[in-house]
Order: structure tokens, then C-alpha cells, then sequence
């Protein structure tokens, strides 16, 4: 996953790095529109098919989206 780093995610889904940050840590809940930009672009760049419910749960992110990030990001 070189070069696909925690900011370039923020950059591409048009969200700060902190923001992101607050997400990935459970301190910020994205909207709708805002999970589902960051779901697609980790699909997308990783050449899955992820739905928001395999991060999020009420668009709250999951304690398994921290693990992912720092695995892939």
C-alpha cells in the first residue's frame, strides 16, 4: 500500500487529516455522504468491495476501522 497514506485518504474524501484521525479514533462520526466517500475510496485503492457496515455501525466508525487504517494506511 505505498503511498497511500492516512492523508492522501483525507485528501481524496475532502476531510482534514485531524478529522479523519477523530474518525479512525471513535470521537467524530462522519455523515452518510462522508462514510460512504471514505468507504469507496478505500475500495477503490484496495480493489475490494466494502459497504458502510463493514466500518461503521449508526455512522459511528467500528473499533476494527482503527485496525484497518493502520494495516493498510
Amino acid at each position: 500500500m505505498a503511498g497511500f497514506t492516512s492523508k492522501k485518504l483525507a485528501e481524496i474524501v475532502d476531510i482534514t487529516p485531524n478529522y479523519l484521525s477523530q474518525i479512525v479514533q471513535g470521537k467524530a462520526s462522519p455523515s452518510p455522504i462522508r462514510a460512504q466517500a471514505i468507504i469507496d475510496a478505500l475500495s477503490a485503492r484496495l480493489g475490494e468491495s466494502f459497504t458502510i457496515g463493514d466500518f461503521f455501525f449508526d455512522v459511528s466508525v467500528k473499533k476494527n476501522a482503527t485496525d484497518f487504517i493502520s494495516e493498510f494506511g
